[in-house]
């Protein structure tokens, strides 16, 4: 080989004797010998040996904590009362154990593992799961089963929008308590401008005014402190 062929020059990792690459290969040497590039393999297979077996007492770890494996204790675990379709109740705090340890109360075809490498939800849990009250679809029932406890009726939402408590202080200090804002900017048209009080955009009853001041309530997502001298009374 050729001096001009010769690239870096190195350290053996196993060694430590000098190493000289060769240009025309892409990677570096490690290694002066076979007998080192042996050796490095034999060290790479015992990390990942080591790696391994660190992993494992991880995932072990991981399924004997009571706050992370398969206990009533579990972090994640959730307050469950449900009617099976003989009339009993069951309450639990994990839907996962519960299944497993009555498996007499589903049937085969709910048991078996689902998915690919059997790790997605057995249709027990999953039919169960959608009984839930804070399901955004709350199902009715599954196969006869029936959550125990009443769902909470929702707020009813009011009829008029704009019949929210104000508190303005005007320009010229006078304040303003009201609750319907398009009577309040029926009476006191003249303290705002023309373009104020138009329809803002297509929603009917919106007027800039009424945007515009609502940013001054305490709860506004971005809140303003004035708008042309109006303030919130605090």
């Amino acid at each position: 080989m050729s001096s001009a062929n010769h690239g870096e020059t190195g350290q053996c990792v196993v060694c430590g004797r000098a190493v000289q690459s060769d240009r025309r290969r892409s990677y570096r040497r490690k290694t002066c010998s076979r007998e080192c590039h042996r050796a490095l393999i034999g060290l790479s297979n015992q990390r990942k040996k080591r790696s391994q077996r660190h992993i494992a007492k991880i995932k072990a770890g991981i399924a004997t904590s009571p706050l992370t494996g398969p206990y009533e204790t579990n972090r994640n675990a959730k307050d469950w009362h449900l009617i099976d379709p003989t009339g009993r109740e069951h309450r639990f705090r994990n839907l996962s154990l519960f299944i497993r340890s009555h498996p007499e109360l589903f049937g085969p075809d709910d048991l078996s593992p689902r998915g690919r490498d059997g790790n997605a939800p057995c249709r027990a849990a999953v039919g169960l799961a959608n009984l839930r009250p804070d399901r955004k679809k709350q199902a009715a029932g599954w196969k006869q089963w029936r959550w125990g406890e009443p769902v909470a009726p929702r707020r009813p939402r009011s009829p008029n929008p704009q019949t929210t408590s104000w508190a303005l202080r005007a320009p010229d200090g006078a304040e303003f308590y009201f609750t319907n804002f398009a009577a309040f900017a029926r009476e006191h048209a003249n303290r705002f401008r023309p373009d104020d009080l138009a329809q803002y955009g297509n929603k009917v009853g919106l007027c800039r005014a009424r945007l515009c001041l609502g940013a001054l309530r305490p709860k506004a997502n971005r809140r303003h402190r004035s708008w042309r001298g109006w303030t919130w009374i605090e």
